[in-house]
């Protein structure tokens, strides 16, 4: 999914890590994998946006779709749920509503 970003901005993003692209490459990955769970908004795909994708959200999305993930519910404090949806294809509209003109 990594190569799947500007070919420029994905070689600066490894010289952060080694000037070797393959070393950088790895040391990349094997730490995305340390931090990979089950939770498809987990800290291994946050770091995979941050690293390859922060100037490029759309392809992001669009990419997650592609490997399998359509969305994420994340629950936060007070039972407040957020939805980041990845696959735009996956959004239903059931209903508009004008809530300027009452």
């Amino acid at each position: 999914m990594a190569k799947n970003v500007d070919k420029d901005y994905y070689e600066l993003n490894l010289s952060n890590y080694d000037e070797n692209p393959s070393v950088a490459f790895k040391q990349v990955v094997d730490n995305i994998l340390d931090e990979y769970d089950e939770n498809p908004f987990s800290a291994a795909f946050q770091s995979v946006w941050w690293e390859f994708y922060k100037k490029y959200p759309k392809e992001f999305c669009e990419n997650m779709g592609k490997i399998g993930y359509d969305g994420v519910l994340i629950e936060r404090r007070n039972g407040v749920k957020h939805a980041i949806i990845y696959n735009l294809d996956k959004i239903k509209v059931l209903e508009i509503k004008d809530i300027n003109n009452n």
